[in-house]
This record gives structure tokens, C-alpha cells and sequence, in this order.
């Protein structure tokens, strides 16, 4: 799914090599499906399968025996939401454990497990502070583990981690040599993993992604100490002693803050000193038989509203004003001629408004001619979601456009709404037409 967020876990729409495909069943189980497959394909060669689930997350949806399961223990909607969606993904990684076992590689194969970040929620979190979006421990903190039979052993390590470790780690694990272009930040822990080498103390950073840059909020932790950078003060604390981190002693240690908050900074000016926002797309790959440019990538403006708190999955609503637009920046690799399609929703009232979708290159008018009747589909939240509510759409044709080579500008614009409103909009999709 290319919107950087699901919202909807059963029998969903993904993109399988710049096509739509109809899903059957829930998401965790269709993706260790293709797992499955793609194991049993590669079985006689080297292969990299990476598996990332969307769950535990919102939208609260999970197959009802595992919801059930743990509201009879007397948990609230969220809670057996989430617990039912861990205990199914268990179930799915059992399933690419046991197809290693059966086809023999176990013993040849690496096996990592490991999450992006803290919940998306407040819920359980080990005792620590802050979730998801936080740089405290709760918001950072992840499980990582790593299985290798006959190679690695079992057991565990003090040694301080973070996920910029695993490139130079899996390619000294994998004995392969590599040249980068540019320093690698993170550290090989092989040694640390094959009980070779002892614990050594380090930094390791984080950073909210907000923009702009200048006003997030980062940390830095060592063994001992956690030090929270915001932009009005700054808080210590002693991860050994308070790992919940509910004792600020910034003002008992001044030198310590004083230090950590020193390194933060170097390493911040050298994050940052030379970034650039970055809101282009890049497009126009030789390889590309279509590109999809939904709109929650689009620039909105006027009356325009997204669906959602989030835009993420969300579509675009609030067609009512004349010259109203939205637009997608890009950077395309080489100039084409497409033909163009909307998705969209338009009710049988609201037929008959008219559009211009142009580009640097050229522009085309259309009229949205054929309603569509967008439905939300069936109701499978066990809680009451922020996100957008998932519908279903339809595609309709818009005409032909040329893009011309390097910065293009991709505008879709309402000219002239025919009743209240003119529908609901949910992607632009470009197919490239052959010379």
C-alpha cells in the first residue's frame, strides 16, 4: 500500500508491480501469504524477504477470534484490538518459521524481529514514557531480535543499538564486502550478536520529522543517561536508576546536560545545517508503465479539505468553489505522453462539473459525466477511528497530457461546479502512452 498507511484490513487493495490487486482475507495473513510464496520460489538461492506488518495499529481491526479472545479477559475494545492483532502476527511469523523448517534452511537463514517505533497509542509500554512521535524512551524503544540456529546463541546483550546498525552488522553476518559512497553512521555488532566482543558505551540520536526542522524535538542516550533537546529547555535523566524517566536532575547535573546536550547539537548542525524540504516527486522512470499520484500528496487550496485528521489514505472533499485546485510537484526522469484517469466519487446530483488537469506541458478539460456511487465499506472497527473511513471508487478517463522532462507541475483545477459540489477525489493515475 502506497499511501504510508492502511485503512482498511480486510480483503484491501495493493499495488503489485504498478497494478491493483483485490486482496483476500486479513492484511497480516495475505502478506505472510506472499511471504510464503516468495520463500518457497527462492528456496534453491540467496534471498532477502522483508516482511513489515501494519499491526498493532489503527484502525482497530482484527479477525473477531482473536478480538473475542481477549475482551472475555476483561479488556476494553482497544486493548483486545491490539493484543488480538500481536497474538495474529505471532501466529504468521510462526508460519515463516515452520516454512524455513520444513524446506531445511532454518540453519541458513537470519531471522529479525523488530518494530519501528513505540505504540500508536497509550497502552501498555513496558513502564516507559511516551509512544509514537515522542523521543523519550517509550517513543524510541523498540524489540529487536535476531536468530541464527547453530550460529548465534541464545541469550542477549547490554550493547546500546539502533536500526542504523543493521546494514554494516548483516554484511559482515553475511561476509559480503562493500565500498559505500558515503560514511556508514551505524556500527557493526556482530561481534556483540556472536558473543565475541563486549558491551561498549555509545551515543545514539533521535529525531522528530516534523516540519520545520528547526522546531523538533530530539534526544540523545548513552548506557546511563537520557537527555530530551527541545527548544525551550532541555531534561535529564538517568536511564539505570529511573528508566520511566520520572525525574528530570538536569539542575543536579549541570555538566552532564551540559555535555550530552553538546553532542546533540554537533550532531543536529550536521543533520540539518543543509537540509532542504523536500516536497517534489520523482516520476518518469523508464520502468514505469503508470504512476498513481493520490492525493495526499497534492498541495490543497481554497475550500479543499482532506477526509481526515490525517491525510494518510484519506481522500479530498470540499469541491465547491471555482477555481479551487490541488497540485502535485515532480521531478520527471524523462518527458512522455499519458493518458490520464481520476478516481473518484460523484453522486447522480452531482454530475456535470467541469475540470482542467494541466501540466507544464499541456492541459486537457473534462467533465465528470457518469456518477459513481462512493459507499464506505462495511463497518469493522472495534473502535471508533480518527482516520478516514475507506469507500469504494471508481476510475474514470480524463484525456491525454504531455510532461515535459525535469520540474513539472501537475494541477488539477475545478472550473466550474454544476450543483452544491462536485465529488470526492481520491488519485490521479497517468499510463504511459508507447511512441
Amino acid at each position: 500500500f502506497m499511501v504510508g498507511h492502511l485503512g482498511y484490513y480486510f480483503d484491501a487493495i495493493y499495488k503489485h508491480n504498478d497494478e491493483d490487486i483485490r486482496s483476500e482475507g486479513y492484511s497480516t495473513d495475505f502478506f505472510t501469504r506472499q511471504a510464503l510464496n516468495f520463500i518457497e520460489k527462492n528456496k534453491e538461492e540467496p534471498f532477502f524477504c522483508y516482511v513489515p506488518y501494519n499491526v498493532p495499529h489503527s484502525p482497530f481491526q482484527v479477525p473477531e477470534k482473536y478480538f473475542n479472545k481477549y475482551k472475555a479477559k476483561g479488556l476494553d475494545n482497544e486493548l483486545a484490538s491490539v493484543y488480538g492483532m500481536v497474538e495474529n502476527m505471532d501466529d504468521n511469523i510462526g508460519l515463516i518459521l515452520t516454512k524455513l523448517d520444513q524446506l531445511r534452511l532454518r540453519e541458513n537463514t537470519i531471522v529479525i524481529f523488530m518494530s519501528d517505533n513505540g505504540p500508536n497509542t497509550f497502552r501498555y509500554n513496558g513502564h516507559m514514557k511516551g509512544k509514537k512521535g515522542s523521543v523519550d524512551e517509550g517513543g524510541v524503544r523498540v524489540p529487536f531480535y535476531i536468530s541464527w540456529p547453530g550460529t548465534i546463541q541464545a541469550g542477549t546483550t547490554d550493547q546500546l543499538a539502533q536500526d542504523i546498525d543493521l546494514l554494516p552488522t548483516l554484511l559482515k553476518l553475511c561476509s559480503v564486502n562493500d565500498n559505500p559512497v558515503l560514511p556508514v553512521d551505524g556500527q557493526d555488532l556482530s561481534g556483540n550478536i556472536l558473543l565475541r566482543s563486549v558491551p561498549v558505551d555509545r551515543y545514539i540520536f533521535s529525531r522528530q520529522a516534523n516540519y520545520p526542522m528547526i522546531n523538533c524535538m530530539g534526544s540523545v542516550r548513552n548506557d546511563r543517561y537520557r537527555l530530551i533537546a527541545g527548544q525551550k529547555d532541555t531534561l535529564l535523566f538517568d536511564m539505570q536508576e529511573d528508566p520511566s524517566q520520572k525525574l528530570n536532575i538536569a539542575a543536579r547535573y549541570p555538566e552532564t546536560r551540559a555535555t550530552l546536550a553538546a553532542v546533540f547539537r554537533k550532531w543536529e548542525h550536521e543533520l540539518v545545517s543543509q537540509y532542504q524540504v523536500q516536497t517534489t516527486i520523482e516520476a518518469g522512470f523508464a520502468e514505469e508503465k503508470s504512476i498513481t499520484f493520490p492525493v495526499q500528496d497534492a498541495t490543497l487550496s481554497g475550500k479543499i479539505n482532506y477526509s481526515s485528521v490525517h491525510p494518510n489514505q484519506s481522500h479530498t472533499q470540499g469541491w465547491i468553489q471555482n477555481g479551487d485546485s490541488i497540485y502535485w510537484r515532480l521531478n520527471m526522469q524523462q518527458a512522455g505522453r499519458y493518458r490520464v484517469e481520476l478516481q473518484y466519487g460523484c453522486q447522480v446530483g452531482e454530475t456535470g462539473s467541469k475540470f482542467m488537469l494541466r501540466s507544464n506541458a499541456g492541459s486537457v478539460n473534462f467533465e465528470i459525466e457518469k456518477p459513481f456511487n462512493s459507499v464506505i465499506l462495511p463497518e469493522r472497527d472495534f473502535v471508533t477511528r480518527t482516520e478516514s473511513v475507506e469507500r469504494t471508487w471508481d476510475w474514470m478517463p480524463v484525456g491525454d497530457l504531455s510532461l515535459q522532462k525535469d520540474e513539472e507541475c501537475l494541477v488539477l483545477k475545478l472550473l466550474k461546479v454544476k450543483d452544491a459540489e462536485a465529488g470526492l477525489i481520491k488519485a490521479i493515475r497517468l499510463n504511459r502512452l508507447v511512441n
